[in-house]
């Protein structure tokens, strides 16, 4: 896709790159059917996706968080980079409609903003209370986050073993390297597109394999832009959401980024 600022509303260029990505991946994933359910987020939750560009990318932006993929809990009903239920429904009050995906997990269910499994979303909860904690708790901070910054994941699906269990693209890659190879590759071209779009000064990736893609990237091409990481929300990476709060506030300010954010 040509980046084209001219042509088309910015967050309008940004879908249709999105979806792109989107149909590149479907091509890239039959071995990986025959092992686990596939979600495509981006294509039944697609309204609320589209709706949730419209309002908050409105032009480009100096700090861009990148995630790594969406989990069962939350983005996988929404769509949204981080989107548990609440966040998305109450505070940033998107709406849209969700269908059904051709090939469901028998013990999962896709219900959109009706969902009841967002109780689970623990790395979505973690990360907008680290941002709710940047603007001292204030009511508007959703509004103020989006007006420097941006956030969106490398890899637009959810990956679901027989089990019901979400597998993350970088468990993924490191147990079928080859496979997810070409997907890695799909991934950062639409990446090298959006950084065109968006044009950050910082990027700021979420968790160590988000980092190692964005390496990758040429995200100097339009200029200086400063990579700089912080830790995954995982549960699995700090049990007390306070410590992982703590860690990515001395980050941010160490590197100069809090104030940006705040501006």
């Amino acid at each position: 896709m040509a980046v084209n600022p001219e042509r088309q509303p910015l967050w309008e260029q940004f879908y249709n790159c999105s979806n792109e990505l989107n149909e590149a991946l479907r091509q890239r994933t039959p071995v990986l059917q025959s092992n686990f359910y596939i979600y495509h987020p981006l294509e039944y939750a697609g309204d609320i996706y589209r709706n949730f560009l419209e309002k908050y990318l409105n032009g480009p932006k100096r700090i861009w968080f990148v995630g790594m993929n969406p989990s069962r809990y939350g983005s996988l009903q929404t769509g949204i980079p981080f989107g548990d239920i609440p966040t998305v429904r109450d505070r940033m009050h998107l709406q849209g409609g969700v269908t059904n995906p051709p090939e469901l997990h028998p013990n999962i269910t896709i219900t959109g903003l009706d969902s009841l499994e967002e109780e689970e979303e623990v790395s979505s909860k973690r990360f907008w209370n680290l941002i709710k904690a940047i603007f001292n708790d204030e009511e508007d901070f959703l509004d103020r986050f989006f007006q420097n910054c941006f956030i969106h994941n490398f890899c637009p699906l959810v990956f679901i073993d027989n089990n019901g269990h979400n597998i993350s693209f970088e468990s993924l890659a490191e147990r079928m390297p080859m496979e997810i190879k070409a997907m890695e590759e799909a991934c950062l071209n639409a990446l090298q597109e959006q950084v065109e779009l968006l044009r950050p000064e910082i990027i700021i990736p979420v968790g160590l394999y988000a980092f190692n893609m964005l390496q990758r990237l040429d995200y100097n091409k339009n200029g200086n832009c400063l990579l700089e990481r912080i830790p995954h929300p995982s549960p699995k990476n700090f049990v007390y959401e306070s410590g992982w709060i703590k860690i990515c506030k001395l980050i941010l300010m160490n590197s100069n980024i809090f104030d940006i954010i705040r501006s």
